[in-house]
């Protein structure tokens, strides 16, 4: 039978007000191996931001001049890998510091198990390209792919064992409705972005780096889409929507750059909208949304960091 703990008298009634006084050390430990299963995930995603980046990095500096002609995108977002992979990173490392202390919404268990066949299919994307050899100077070396291949791999491998075995808190959703809107219709345009370059992808399959092309394309802004079309916390919504507004913008100078002002009207006015959020409404209640506050919280961190003066700068003698 666990030993209950001790109930800590005034000492407990004064400053321990946090503390369950009948929990056992069971309980109390149980907890405790929790919140570290949950924590060891948000850096797992934290991580997986940082392994898109490196991708994006890889597929800008190495692959993208063999890169056959960019897929064209229904939904108007960017179908280009670089772009994808660059804002999905923001989302996942937004995202990992979303919900502490175990709080994950459900869904989020099964988009993190979700990481490993994504992760296996860049892998095996990477290692047909290295089947390929080098047909042409414009295609990098095989042992990149090959080296490429081998890490997502890793990255697959590591989500499984990664993956929380307790059942999450759930944390509250969000009642805040023009919020969960906007992360609805931002989620079904990348997961229709995502669905037209694999639709239009066999045209490029027979390319050089044709695989890669297509899997850094529709990987990552499919799961950029689920996650923001399922994201429903405060927390997650506004980890969810800088990304989508770093979308349109880069839609706006793809537009301005390659056809011309009309084209660029309809993410002008997407993004407005996603700016509008952040605007001190309702007016009676600024406080109840949830992306006010976060522009607040960002303005005061800021805010103090730049007051705090320098080392050896401004210290009094």
């Amino acid at each position: 039978m666990p030993k209950v703990r001790a109930r800590g008298g005034t000492g407990a009634s004064s400053g321990g007000g946090s503390v369950d006084r009948g929990t056992s050390d069971e309980e109390i430990l149980k907890g405790r191996r929790k919140r570290e299963a949950f924590t060891l995930a948000d850096d797992a995603l934290f991580a997986v931001s940082w392994g898109l980046w490196a991708l994006a990095a890889l597929w800008f500096l190495c692959y993208s001049p063999a890169a056959p002609e960019a897929p064209l995108s229904h939904s108007g977002l960017p179908a280009e890998a670089s772009t994808g992979l660059l804002f999905c990173g923001i989302f996942c490392a937004s995202l990992s510091r979303s919900s502490p202390q175990g709080s994950w919404s459900m869904w989020r268990v099964a988009w993190h198990m979700a990481w490993c066949p994504a992760f296996a299919v860049l892998a095996v994307a990477f290692w047909l390209t290295s089947t390929r050899g080098r047909p042409a100077p414009a295609v990098p070396p095989t042992t990149y792919s090959i080296s490429a291949a081998g890490a997502c791999a890793l990255g697959a491998v590591a989500m499984i064992l990664t993956l929380p075995k307790f059942q999450p808190t759930s944390p509250k959703a969000s009642g805040y409705f023009l919020g969960r809107v906007m992360a609805l219709v931002d989620g079904a345009l990348g997961l229709l972005t995502a669905s037209s370059v694999v639709v239009s992808g066999s045209g490029v399959w027979g390319e050089p780096v044709g695989p890669v092309a297509a899997a850094l394309t529709a990987i990552p802004l499919g799961m950029w889409g689920v996650g923001t079309l399922l994201c429903c916390t405060d927390a997650e919504l506004t980890a969810a929507i800088p990304p989508a507004m770093l979308q349109y913008t880069a839609m706006i100078i793809r537009s301005l750059l390659l056809v011309g002002l009309p084209a660029a009207l309809p993410a002008v006015l997407m993004l407005a909208l996603h700016l509008a959020l952040y605007l001190p409404f309702p007016l009676k209640e600024p406080d109840s949304n949830p992306f006010y506050n976060a522009l607040r919280r960002w303005y005061r961190r800021w805010t103090n960091l730049l007051s705090e003066p320098v080392s050896g700068f401004g210290d009094d003698d």
